[in-house]
């Protein structure tokens, strides 16, 4: 009802201004986000590396925590957050099978379901595509006159995320302290997920365009030719090539959250009119006009406090 609405009561002139969020490339880099999850989904890339992780962590439950908010972590720094809880929720579910007592599973359960998505929001924030958050800050960067790079990006944004996805991880197995299942029962685990010894070509396909994919976005702190978005529709294209097809129509549009297309299309519109109105600036002086004075740390400090807590009653 909120595009409607805009237009019956003349906050904007016309339903296309209303409609301005869905035109907006960030919209897109989500459906292409999903396209690329689902591309791993398919392969076994991303158990590949659940396992390689255990296996370097070792095989106590709290370990196997780390590993998989490790794992999700590391795949939404190039992918979007929805998507990369929505690959690990069954790879989840499957481990969550091998304890016996409902009590103990109910408990690690809780540890493993909410250590998935805080680190898939963490994960984000390693790279500009990592979120369309990110890409959106970015994009009124450019449009103050300001321009930050790919690398920049990501030698402010990994620190902070590492630091984070740790304490959060010792947080949640504090809380839960997710039950021990044994070293017999982990590698039973481990098998089950029947992981290949060898990558089959579909493995290698989707390998290649993740890493080229990564590589031109790297690239694009030095060819601003190589938008984010540009480089990851064609990504997504190539998913879709004939005598190859690692992914196809009718499985694609299956998998896409149109809960969330919906949700960031509706909110960017109502983000705009907000702008355009002019209410935007009128709640940054009514919330700032005190501690516009303030030292630059407590005057981010006092923003991000702000935000924080706008983010309860407000999509993110």
């Amino acid at each position: 009802l909120g595009v409607p609405m805009m237009v019956v009561f003349g906050t904007v002139p016309n339903i296309g201004q209303a409609l301005s969020g869905y035109t907006n490339h960030i919209l897109f880099f989500v459906l292409v986000s999903f396209g690329i999850s689902e591309a791993i989904a398919k392969v076994p890339l991303s158990k590949r590396l659940l396992v390689l992780l255990i296996k370097l962590f070792g095989t106590k439950t709290k370990n196997i925590l780390l590993a998989l908010m490790l794992c999700a972590a590391v795949l939404s720094s190039i992918m979007s957050n929805v998507a990369t809880t929505a690959v690990f929720v069954t790879v989840v579910l499957s481990f969550l099978n091998v304890y016996e007592d409902k009590e103990t599973r109910s408990r690690s359960g809780k540890a493993f379901m909410i250590g998935l998505p805080i680190a898939s929001m963490i994960g984000g924030m390693m790279t500009p595509a990592g979120s369309p958050l990110n890409m959106l800050g970015m994009d009124f960067l450019i449009e103050s006159g300001t321009r930050i790079s790919f690398v920049q990006w990501m030698c402010i944004g990994i620190p902070i995320a590492l630091i984070s996805l740790f304490a959060a991880w010792q947080l949640i197995s504090f809380v839960f302290k997710p039950a021990e299942i044994g070293d017999d029962k982990v590698k039973a685990y481990i098998t089950s997920l029947n992981i290949p010894k060898k990558f089959d070509f579909h493995e290698k396909y989707v390998s290649v365009i993740i890493l080229c994919t990564f590589t031109l976005w790297v690239l694009s702190s030095w060819i601003p030719a190589l938008n984010i978005t540009v480089v990851g529709t064609i990504a997504f294209a190539f998913l879709f090539l004939p005598g190859i097809e690692v992914l196809n129509w009718k499985d694609y549009t299956r998998t896409v959250s149109w809960a969330s297309f919906f949700l960031i299309g509706t909110m960017m519109s109502l983000g705009n009119a907000l702008k355009v109105n002019g209410v935007s600036e009128w709640l940054v002086d009514l919330l700032f006009s005190s501690q516009i004075n303030l030292p630059l740390v407590l005057l981010v400090a006092v923003i991000c406090l702000i935000v924080f807590l706008l983010l309860i009653p407000i999509p993110i």
